[in-house]
């Protein structure tokens, strides 16, 4: 039973450890994403929506595909799926026109949300002693871009695709630094 228990602990740890990586690897890629979409704002935010779209028309389909090989019976598996799927197929027939309206609207709930949550996460690393400071640091700023992101959506044209490079190039590096504050804190712990 122990023996059990502890490779359940291990598998936990190599999840953990895959998924703040990919964390890392996210990261990255928006920081390249960003620095594009600074670079050429208008063709930046249609080849975004086009990626997005294709994507999400991939997961749904394969969701779906699942679903139907596993001989699923509830419906409500397959409600998302259908969702993600219309949504990719609008993505990539009106990307330049949706492109400045729901990518920003995207990322600046995403900010607002993500700040928020990491407001939560900092206060209870600060509750337990722990580094809170760049964190929470951090954090604000994320939520300030979000803000600003969601206010930025009625600018419209080439500062869209500028705002959205800029934030996501910000949200990039922060993503980054934190990642890497956290694996310092975690080898300082042992």
């Amino acid at each position: 039973m122990t023996e059990m228990v502890q490779k359940k602990q291990e598998q936990g740890k190599a999840h953990a450890s895959s998924g703040k990586i990919m964390t890392l690897v996210l990261g990255i890629v928006a920081l390249i994403i960003g620095i594009a979409l600074i670079a050429n704002p208008v063709a930046g935010l249609e080849v975004v929506m086009l990626i997005a779209g294709i994507i999400m028309i991939a997961y749904g389909a394969i969701t779906i595909f699942m679903n139907i090989v596993k001989s699923v019976k509830d419906a409500r598996s397959f409600v998302i799926p259908i969702i993600v799927l219309i949504i990719g197929i609008l993505l990539v027939v009106f990307r330049g026109p949706v492109a400045n309206v729901v990518l920003p609207l995207v990322l600046g709930v995403g900010g607002v949300v993500y700040g928020i949550v990491n407001l939560v996460k900092s206060n209870r690393v600060k509750e337990n002693g722990g580094y809170w400071q760049a964190s929470f640091i951090l954090t604000l700023i994320i939520l300030a871009l979000g803000v600003i992101m969601l206010v930025a959506m009625f600018a419209g044209g080439n500062a869209v695709g500028v705002i959205v490079g800029i934030v996501l190039a910000i949200f990039a590096v922060v993503s980054i630094v934190q990642w890497f504050i956290e694996r310092s804190a975690v080898r300082n712990a042992r």
